[in-house]
């Protein structure tokens, strides 16, 4: 697949997830994060229930996972972003990364689109709250449209961490912020 293909699908996915919202039908029940019903994930953190409206930082994709990713960031996130402030992040930031299995193009092998959407990720900067765990970075996740909070208890942090580890010389973060001309 051409860099061309990839990146106008990644684009064409990040439009889709990140595009207006659509309301249900009135005889449709809303999805939990509409009605305001997400669980905490363990150890507290709260669901961001706004990040649907956070500027887009980067999209991803990871081959190995077949996953197409976009990340967004609140203000705290985008500002940094724009400014070069990212190693390290500020006080403040925090990431989300939105999964979709990917799935093939309309019409074309030769392109990628978003599937079935698996989970929002997130990643919370504050060196008090999280010097603890010497990232300075707190983890939660929520799978499936339901957003239902992954692990039993804290320990969800330690996983996170330990993957993160290998980029803890770019502030635990593995993408780059998409930076336009």
């Amino acid at each position: 697949m051409s860099a061309r293909v990839l990146t106008t699908s990644l684009a064409l996915a990040c439009a889709t997830a990140c595009g207006p919202t659509v309301k249900t039908a009135p005889t449709e029940a809303p999805l939990p994060a509409e009605a305001g019903q997400v669980v905490p994930a363990p150890g507290g953190i709260e669901f961001p229930r706004k990040y649907k409206n956070w500027p887009v930082l980067s999209v991803t994709q990871r081959p190995d996972k077949e996953t197409l990713r976009v990340v967004l960031g609140n203000v705290t996130a985008v500002r940094a972003a724009r400014r070069g402030e990212t190693n390290p992040w500020p006080n403040g930031t925090i990431i989300a990364s939105t999964l979709w299995k990917q799935a093939p193009g309309q019409g074309t092998s030769q392109s990628l689109t978003a599937g079935e959407f698996i989970r929002a990720e997130f990643m919370f900067k504050d060196v008090e709250t999280y010097a603890s765990n010497d990232s300075g970075w707190g983890w939660a996740r929520w799978n499936g449209t339901e957003l239902v909070p992954y692990g039993s208890d804290e320990s969800i942090s330690e996983e996170c961490r330990d993957c993160h580890k290998k980029v803890s010389g770019n502030d635990w973060i593995f993408m780059k912020p998409a930076i336009l001309p």
